[in-house]
């Protein structure tokens, strides 16, 4: 099976389950935790975020694909990590690590 098509593959059957919801930032003691526009967590001493922290890799993207319905997208990377993102919102939903392949 070719990369983007295990790729859709993946994307088809981690869309299907459903995300869990993630725990909030624990706050100060007292004050609530900085968050920047998009309500994702800040750093500890920032007080604001230029741009997004969604729908970044840690490395080179090298495959993305978008499921049937278009609510999920996919994407790889050289690392041979997969994560799948709310494509109405950019948030992630999951990360996988893959193993490498033995070619």
């Amino acid at each position: 099976m070719s990369p983007p098509r295990r790729l859709l593959v993946l994307l088809t059957v981690l869309a299907s389950v459903p995300a869990a919801k993630g725990e909030p930032p624990p706050a100060e003691a007292g004050r609530p935790a900085r968050v920047d526009r998009y309500g994702d967590p800040l750093p500890d001493g920032a007080l604001a975020r230029l741009g997004t922290a969604r729908l970044r890799h840690g490395s080179v993207v090298k495959a993305v694909a978008v499921s049937p319905d278009g609510k999920a997208l996919a994407s790889a990377d050289e690392a041979s990590e997969v994560l799948l993102w709310d494509a109405s919102t950019g948030q992630e939903l999951r990360h996988i690590a893959t193993l490498p392949s033995h070619q």
